[in-house]
């Protein structure tokens, strides 16, 4: 029997990834903005305040091996690489979410793998 990792799930919306944790056979915890009651019943739940910089609460006061993020964090990358010098990201860190969210970066990367990229202009 393989021992059964605690992940914190955060997120704007925690409940699909925190959901499937579960399946996974993780002990979940999730921290967003809502706290649903259904969510609640399935893992131990934070409701974050202070959006996004709640999550440093939420990292700080539980115990957890990693944590994973879900839509909307990606906006915070630097964030991100604060919550990860805490506490083990089972995902992109904040420096891989800046570069492939740089557009130029990425048609860059697009044309050297001998792909299409659209034409892009400076603001």
């Amino acid at each position: 029997m393989s021992e059964r990792f605690t992940v914190l799930v955060l997120g704007a919306s925690a409940r699909a990834a925190a959901s499937a944790a579960a399946l996974a056979g993780w002990n979940p915890i999730a921290a967003d903005l809502f706290a649903d009651r259904d969510l609640a019943e399935l893992c131990p739940t934070i409701r974050i305040g202070e959006y996004p910089r709640g999550f440093l609460r939420a990292v700080e006061e539980r115990a957890a091996q990693a944590w994973i993020y879900t839509g909307g964090l990606e906006n915070h990358s630097r964030l991100l690489a604060r919550l990860a010098a805490r506490l083990p990201l089972w995902g992109n860190a904040g420096g891989s979410l800046r570069r492939v969210r740089n557009p130029w970066r990425f048609a860059a990367a697009l044309r050297a793998a001998g792909l299409n990229a659209p034409q892009l202009l400076p603001p």
